[in-house]
């Protein structure tokens, strides 16, 4: 449930179809036919709950053929019994050939049933649940929710107990007025974000019961402060880069610098203590000229306020990120561009340009779509962003850090890697740590985690890899992590629901949740199924890549995008052992992506990319990619390469692609076919 959608468009297949369709050729990927396909229950038969409420995991079927392999798009019909009912009568199967639905039972205690069904009466199973007032007690898990800034968030959650056993629930329902003290924002479960003041009785949906709560709103006492436009809040000195305006404005704001309903009466007049160092206009409109830090003041019939401003460049040390790109300066520092999606940035608009963090400096830097890590102090791990699956290893399972926060624990790093919601690290021994979410057994330390995240386990703080290997690079991403020791042997763990650890697929050991079609996976190191040895690793979504010592490339896991560089063969193919990429070309590094298809470095710098995904690719475009191996066109050689942003051997930043977020970093929102320079560097 933790890795990145993809959509695949196959054909439903004839043993369960009214509509034939001409199957592929014959290979060693795809099977030759499908016959005597079949049904079967995954999970969620013989479940407990309230009257009126829904069962706490959900219904699970897939649909397979004789060799036990997925069927893709086949209609499930959900048929509910004893006045129990489903969200969906139907349902389609997924590429793992499962699909599901929510069962809500009935009002009378005692048993019931619901029928899943693939039009022929042969391919059906049935699951039995019970309703019981007495035996299922459910709760909320805090009786008062307290949030002391507007723009906080909270996700409420439900205590489900059957005897031993408990579960904590997001809550789906919260009926809302129009004058709530919080707003509901979109997202599986409810997540309550403050608004205004005050304070308020709510109800979380549980089926078809209410469960009351209060939410109280206690904001601190409002100051008036300078901001930017679409500037980070909270921060007390304002950053801008040479030669780009940028707009200020005077108002009222929260602690956490978040503006507030506060009107300014009255002209505002600027000033600034150094002219030279800054143009600033009378509407408010500042432009950096030279490298310095200044005094703004401002000043209205009813406000008044003063602030720090820093006119900054930057030369490129590392980059990363995906719809959030960032940047660690030659000085260590931290500046950050498009999306505003890392935890500390709730409420303010996408920035286009590089934004200075002062989070003060860091000696490495590695980013993922929900957080980003960094460290300093002679090893020490310090993390920021998204914390609902306890990425940040700071002990707590919450919404977000808004400012970097210390990874617990004695361990030091020399290098760190992140995935979705997960972070793993290397020691000078070769250690290999990990924290975060630990569904599939990701954490690789014999387990699937312990501490009680949202919909799942975690680890809250650090926790070794089970393996006595002394590891010497690590690449993880939310679904699987894997790692190289010094002999160049690859391992890895985590999910291996498509072959990504290299290794035959095996039933999880223990493992009772997560999604269906996730239960194939490795909760310790196994060893890739191979001879080769390698010099560098890369995991994506659904595959891993590698680089050989005899310089080639080899990947592994599920073709979804045309991974393997090869059009003869089927995206829906899996291979659980290293497969060659065909190119004439020799490589040092290789980049795989979550999103998109990989992309190899030669030992001049030179950049070769594939597959039919790599959007961020400059080959590619609106009428598709290059699946082969080829060149990057533009010329320029790369000292690091991340997908869609690098730093070149001159030490400048470039990235391309999709500018819509502002992840160009170059002021626009176009979409670059070629590499442009991020702004504000020397």
């Amino acid at each position: 449930m933790y890795r990145v959608s993809a959509v695949l468009t196959i054909a439903v297949l004839a043993a369960v179809s009214s509509c034939a369709t001409e199957p592929p050729a014959p290979s060693d990927d795809t099977p030759d036919s499908v016959v005597s396909p079949a049904l079967l229950a995954v999970s969620g038969d013989t479940q407990m709950t309230i009257p009126h409420g829904p069962v706490p995991y959900p219904l699970v079927v897939r649909a397979v053929d004789a060799d036990n392999e997925p069927l893709v798009g086949v209609v499930i019909r959900w048929t509910a019994q004893n006045g129990s009912r489903v969200t969906a009568e139907s349902s389609l199967t997924q590429r793992d050939g499962t699909a599901r639905a929510e069962w809500i039972l009935g009002g009378a205690a005692g048993a019931y049933a619901v029928r899943a069904s693939a039009g022929d009466p042969a391919l059906s199973v049935t699951f039995t649940g019970r309703a019981d007032p007495v035996a299922v007690q459910v709760v909320m898990e805090v009786d008062t929710l307290r949030l002391t800034s507007l723009g906080d968030r909270v996700r409420p959650r439900l205590r489900i107990t059957h005897g031993d056993h408990t579960v904590l629930a997001g809550v789906k329902r919260i009926p809302m007025d129009a004058e709530s003290v919080v707003a509901i924002d979109a997202d599986t479960t409810v997540l309550l974000r403050a608004v205004r003041n005050g304070a308020m009785d709510l109800e979380a949906g549980f089926g078809d019961t209410l469960f009351p709560f209060h939410v109280i709103v206690e904001q601190v006492a409002v100051r008036t402060a300078i901001l930017m436009d679409s500037g980070p809040p909270g921060v007390d000195t304002l950053t801008i880069g040479p030669d780009h305006p940028r707009q200020l404005r005077l108002t009222g704001v929260d602690a956490r610098g978040n503006p507030i309903d506060e009107s300014v009466q009255g002209t505002v007049t600027w000033s600034v203590s150094d002219a030279s160092t800054v143009e600033l206009a009378a509407t408010g409109i500042v432009t950096g000229r030279t490298a310095g830090t200044v005094l703004i003041q401002a000043s209205a019939a009813n406000m008044s306020a003063s602030a720090p401003l820093r006119v900054w460049s930057w030369t490129a040390a590392d980059v990363g990120g995906l719809g959030t790109v960032c940047a660690r300066t030659q000085d260590g520092e931290i500046a950050c561009w498009g999306l505003r999606d890392l935890g500390w940035y709730y409420g303010v608009p996408n920035s286009a340009v590089p934004e200075l963090q002062l989070f003060g400096q860091f000696d490495k830097l590695s980013v993922s779509e929900t957080h980003a890590c960094g460290l300093r102090n002679g090893g020490e791990a310090w993390c920021w962003g998204r914390n609902d699956f306890a990425g940040l290893g700071n002990g707590r399972v919450d919404s977000a850090a808004f400012r970097p926060t210390r990874v617990q624990g004695t361990a030091r790093f020399t290098t760190l890697s992140l995935g979705e919601q997960l972070s793993c690290g290397l020691t000078a021994e070769g250690q290999a740590w990990c924290w975060g979410v630990g569904s599939g057994g990701v954490l690789g330390d014999g387990t699937y985690g312990s501490a009680p995240c949202t919909d799942g386990l975690c680890a809250a703080t650090p926790v070794r890899v089970h393996s006595s290997i002394a590891f010497t690079s690590i690449s993880a991403t939310g679904s699987h992590v894997c790692a190289l020791d010094a002999p160049g042997e690859a391992w890895c763990w985590g999910y291996n629901d498509y072959g990504q650890l290299g290794s035959p697929r095996q039933p999880c050991n223990g493992w009772s949740g997560g999604a269906p079609g996730e239960r194939e996976c490795a909760i310790e190191p196994v060893r890739v199924n191979t001879t080769l040895r390698f010099q560098s690793i890369s995991t994506g979504g659904l595959y891993t890549c590698a680089v050989a010592l005899d310089e080639q490339v080899y990947c592994w896991g599920l073709n979804l995008n045309n991974v393997f560089g090869d059009p003869s063969i089927s995206t829906t193919s899996i291979s659980e052992t290293p497969l060659l990429i065909p190119t004439t070309a020799s490589f040092v590094t290789v980049v795989a992506a979550s999103l998109w298809s990989p992309c190899a470095l030669t030992a001049e710098g030179e950049a070769w990319c594939w597959g039919d995904r790599n959007w961020e690719h400059p080959s590619c475009g609106p009428s598709g990619c290059d699946i082969r191996p080829a060149p990057m066109p533009g010329g320029l050689r790369w000292r690091q390469f991340v997908h869609g942003c690098g730093i070149a051997t001159d030490g400048i930043a470039y990235c391309w692609g999709d500018g819509l977020v502002g992840r160009l970093g170059n002021g626009t929102r176009e979409y670059a076919s070629s590499p442009v320079r991020v702004l504000y560097q020397r």
